[in-house]
C-alpha cells in the first residue's frame, strides 16, 4: 500500500464528482435535489446524504466507485478484497470497513487492517469534503448533515442569529 495509490484514488474520485455535479447541475436545479443514477452499485444515490443509513448515501457511492473502478485493489490485500467482494455482493447498501473478527487475526494482519481503515477513512473524508464544497454553490443545499459529520465547517452568519430580546437587554 502506498500513499501515492491513496492520493491517486482521491484525485480520481474527486474528479469524477466534479464532472458529475457539473453535468447534473441543470437537473439538480430543476428537481431541487442531488439524486444521481451513475451506473454504480444500486444505481441510485443522493450526493447530499452523508448521515444515517448508508442506503443511497454518498459513502455508499464512494464505496462502489472504489470497488468497481479497481481502487481498492491498489491498497487492500487479498484477504481484505475478499471481504469487500462479499459486502458488494451480499449487502449492496453497506460499505466496507475493516471490522472483521480481530480475535482470529495475526498481529501483522491486525496492523494491515488498521492501515487500510485509516486509508479508507482518508479517502471518504477528503472526497466528501470536496462534494460538500461543490454542493454549497446550490441555494437549496442543506449543509446540516455535512456540518454535523465534520465534513464542512459551519459559517458564522450573524444575519441568521436571533438573540432573545430579554437576553440582549441583560447586556445593555
Amino acid at each position: 500500500m502506498s500513499k501515492e495509490n491513496i492520493q491517486a484514488a482521491i484525485k480520481a474520485i474527486k474528479s469524477y464528482f466534479s464532472e458529475e455535479i457539473e453535468t447534473g447541475r441543470k437537473i439538480f436545479l430543476e428537481e431541487n435535489n442531488f439524486k444521481i443514477r451513475p451506473n454504480y452499485g444500486p444505481n441510485k444515490f443522493y450526493l447530499d446524504r452523508v448521515e444515517g443509513s448508508y442506503e443511497y448515501s454518498l459513502q455508499n457511492l464512494i464505496h462502489h466507485i472504489l470497488w468497481e473502478d479497481g481502487h481498492y485493489k491498489s491498497f487492500l490485500n487479498a484477504r481484505q478484497l475478499e471481504d469487500v467482494k462479499k459486502i458488494v455482493n451480499d449487502e449492496p447498501n453497506a460499505i466496507y470497513g475493516v471490522a472483521g473478527d480481530v480475535d482470529n487475526l495475526s498481529d501483522s494482519e491486525y496492523e494491515e487492517d488498521i492501515v487500510a481503515q485509516e486509508s479508507i477513512d482518508l479517502i471518504y473524508f477528503q472526497v466528501i469534503q470536496h462534494v460538500g464544497s461543490l454542493l454549497e454553490e446550490f441555494d437549496f443545499f442543506d449543509a446540516t448533515d455535512f456540518i454535523n459529520m465534520g465534513y464542512i465547517e459551519a459559517t458564522d452568519d450573524d444575519t441568521d442569529f436571533d438573540i432573545d430580546p430579554d437576553v440582549e437587554n441583560l447586556f445593555g
